[in-house]
């Protein structure tokens, strides 16, 4: 997010190089602002008194989605293709009563998922605003993406891989949200399951698009990265995988309304995130997009989970 302080028709905000940039703000306007540091450009605009900053990246990245909205479309049908055992999954989901899945974003992800009418994967995102892009709409969550799975949107049962999420959330500055999405996306034609994490060799060897593979992931013990067995005792829900590192790989495209919520920690960061989105949607003509009602205050995904004892 790029927070801004105004004061006697004068705009501050700090670059991401750390740089303080000041400029003379004019209503009903649009400047372009560079760092005297970094030399990162800034767009700066003023609609009726509605103040946005964007980088010159993220206001770039915006027309290209414009002109990729035949190609998204493409990708939303294209997700809508079962697996040829998609009866038996649903028996298995039912019988496992698994609601949702979910997935972990920064908040200024949530206008790239709006803006492309759901959420990307990085070979996605690589075609439509370019793989070195800047745009923090559309930041890279992991970076070295070690299972090689780029078409891959990685995704958890029921509760976020904890570790995974605790580690990013400590980043400095930075504003987290959880997705809920339908459990129907288990099923899709070629979604992907590791009953680990998926850079680890042991999950990579054992993964699949089939029922089996989908059920490995609730195995009564499964092996991690180092060798050691995680075992699946009683306590367990029969929804949660037997590791919370177990992933689902979804491929390229989650259309907007597999979204069932975007769930927050607290009412403040909820509150938080209204502000920063409401002008930013509305620049752009996306106000009409009700995504607050998916809006939700959940802190139980905050919440790390027991795993369960190694033998």
């Amino acid at each position: 997010m790029i927070n801004y302080a105004i004061q006697n028709n004068r705009i501050e905000w700090e670059c991401f190089c750390g740089y303080k940039i000041k400029a003379q703000i004019y209503y009903n306007c649009e400047m372009i602002e560079r760092c005297n540091s970094c030399l990162r450009e800034y767009v700066v605009r003023n609609k009726k008194g509605r103040i946005v900053v964007l980088t010159m990246s993220c206001d770039q990245a915006i027309e290209q989605i414009e002109e990729h909205s035949e190609f998204l479309q493409d990708l939303k049908s294209k997700q809508m293709v079962w697996k040829d055992e998609s009866v038996d999954f649903k028996r298995d989901i039912a019988k496992r009563s698994i609601e949702k899945l979910v997935h972990f974003s920064k908040v200024e992800n949530i206008v790239g998922v709006i803006l492309c009418g759901g959420i990307i994967s990085r070979e996605v995102r690589n075609k439509l605003v370019g793989e070195d892009s800047k745009c923090h709409f559309f930041a890279v969550r992991d970076v070295e993406r070690l299972d090689e799975q780029l078409e891959g949107i990685s995704c958890s049962i029921e509760h976020p891989n904890q570790y995974f999420f605790e580690r990013k959330r400590s980043q400095p500055n930075s504003l987290w949200c959880v997705l809920t999405l339908s459990p129907d996306l288990i099923y899709c034609k070629e979604t992907l399951f590791y009953h680990y994490n998926a850079a680890s060799n042991i999950a990579r060897s054992l993964r699949g698009e089939q029922l089996k593979h989908f059920n490995t992931i609730f195995n009564e013990q499964v092996e991690d990265s180092y060798g050691r067995m995680l075992r699946r005792d009683p306590p367990k829900k029969m929804c949660y995988p037997t590791s919370f590192q177990a992933e689902i790989l979804v491929k390229n495209f989650i259309p907007w309304e597999k979204i069932l919520g975007i769930n927050f920690e607290s009412k403040e960061a909820l509150s938080k995130a209204e502000d920063w989105l409401e002008p930013i949607l509305e620049l752009f003509g996306r106000e009409g997009i009700d995504y607050l009602s998916k809006f939700q205050i959940a802190p139980q995904f905050w919440e790390m989970i027991d795993e369960r004892s190694f033998e």
